[in-house]
């Protein structure tokens, strides 16, 4: 895999011996400045899109008067969208105009996504027109928040990997980490909070403050402009890449011949063996990542289904009462608690027995507990078709969410770090995707 070579000017390291990672001068034991910028901006941007994403189901069953199941099915419609989004990004990013342009020119679509949804739930503003008028803004919103977020969040992730020098490979870990932390950090306080103004105030302030948050985290992002390490644009890496395998799949084809090598390595004559290298990195990555689609499917169920299903439960702890839009706020605190003990304990301590999970194994047990928690949520639907309304308690709902969150942890942590190592310099933002 081909990486970028050192900067100049930002101190020298001794290379390891045996491949272990260089030893590191004191100024490189702490993230480089321009991280922290990408950091403050995923911040903001995170509490931005989640809550937004907390409120957005009970916002189109009870203000814009869709049934649950077409509300759950326009929420998961967004999802998938922003979530195919990070395809266009990746090759944008890669391709055309760089990460940092992607990030910023995407910025203002986003922005402006969040702020017509906001419009779209003020009060008194559509009274004198049709109901449609208002469920348009609010859909013009949402197809610019999911053209945004999902085309920002392959390059903001990999953008901050390119600060980071080849010989520093734990502290871009450490940094993945701690990227994953701030994203639930700003996860966390967003899905307490909107709903609590949701609540108390209304939708349309409920709304409103997410979108002030991603201006803000815009501003972040664009005053570090001078920190970054830009690494320039390839050329159309999707395109090449299908070209090479196209070339390769006809060759074998004519050839009619079985070898022992590659089945892309009969485009080396044509492409070169270093493109060809990087191809085969690509392929690897998304053969692994095949499940992906089904664990963000499920996952994501936890702002739809589970929110209604929330709705319909005992909510109260002893004079609190929860809304059934915070209960995602669990995910996040979860995270938080588990990714230091994940890396801090757990991993330390199965190494010690002689168990170290390979990248791979944790992404697998992430996928196995997903589909463990969802079993579990059956069991509690079921338990609570068989009950009058609101008579099981919401604590219930702590399995599935405990249970998930560890998968999470498993298999999207891993994932992230996976992705941006195995892929080659020109193609990190389409594979971070």
């Amino acid at each position: 895999m081909s990486t970028k070579a050192p900067r100049g000017g930002e101190g020298t390291a001794k290379e390891g011996e045996e491949g272990e990672e260089a030893v590191l001068l004191p100024q490189d034991r702490t993230f480089p400045k321009a991280v922290y910028f990408i950091v403050g901006n995923e911040f903001c941007e995170r509490f931005s899109y989640y809550g937004m994403r907390a409120i957005l189901a009970l916002y189109l069953h009870r203000v814009l008067l869709f049934t649950e199941d077409d509300a759950t099915a326009i929420v998961h419609g967004f999802i998938f969208t922003a979530y195919t989004m990070p395809l266009l990004g990746g090759m944008l990013a890669d391709g055309l105009l760089g990460k940092y342009a992607t990030v910023l020119y995407l910025s203002f679509v986003y922005s402006l996504g969040q702020i017509l949804l906001a419009l779209s739930a003020v009060k008194n503003m559509f009274d004198d027109l049709p109901r449609w008028s208002s469920v348009l803004c609010a859909m013009c919103g949402l197809l610019g928040v999911a053209v945004g977020t999902g085309g920002i969040k392959p390059c903001v992730a990999a953008f901050g990997g390119d600060q980071f020098r080849p010989e520093q490979v734990r502290l871009m870990s450490a940094f993945f980490a701690f990227f994953y932390f701030i994203i639930n950090v700003g996860a966390l306080i967003s899905t307490i909070v909107t709903p609590a103004v949701r609540h108390n105030v209304g939708y349309d302030v409920a709304f409103a403050i997410p979108a002030a948050l991603l201006v803000i985290s815009t501003i972040i992002f664009w005053c570090g402009r001078k920190a970054y390490h830009m690494v320039p644009p390839s050329g159309n890496v999707v395109g090449l890449v299908f070209h090479v395998c196209v070339h390769a799949w006809r060759e074998n084809r004519r050839r009619g011949e079985k070898h022992g090598g590659h089945w892309l390595d009969s485009a080396t004559e044509k492409y070169g063996s270093d493109v060809v290298r990087d191809v085969k990195s690509v392929v690897h990555v998304l053969v692994v990542f095949l499940p992906l689609p089904v664990f963000w499917t499920l996952y994501d169920q936890q702002v739809s289904r589970w929110v209604f299903q929330a709705a319909h439960m005992d909510r109260h702890i002893g004079t609190w009462l929860v809304l059934p839009d915070q209960m995602n706020a669990l995910n996040s605190i979860l995270v938080i608690v588990m990714i230091p003990l994940f890396l801090h304990i757990l991993y330390p301590v199965l190494r010690r027995c002689g168990i170290a999970l390979r990248p791979l194994q944790r992404m697998g047990m992430g996928l196995f507990l997903c589909a463990v928690a969802f079993v579990v949520t059956g069991c509690l639907q079921m338990a609570m078709d068989d009950r009058p309304d609101q008579s099981v308690h919401i604590a219930w709902q702590v399995p599935q969410y405990v249970i998930l969150t560890a998968g999470e942890v498993l298999f999207s942590i891993t994932g992230l770090e996976f992705a941006y190592s195995q892929a080659p310099s020109s193609m990190k933002s389409v594979l971070m995707a």
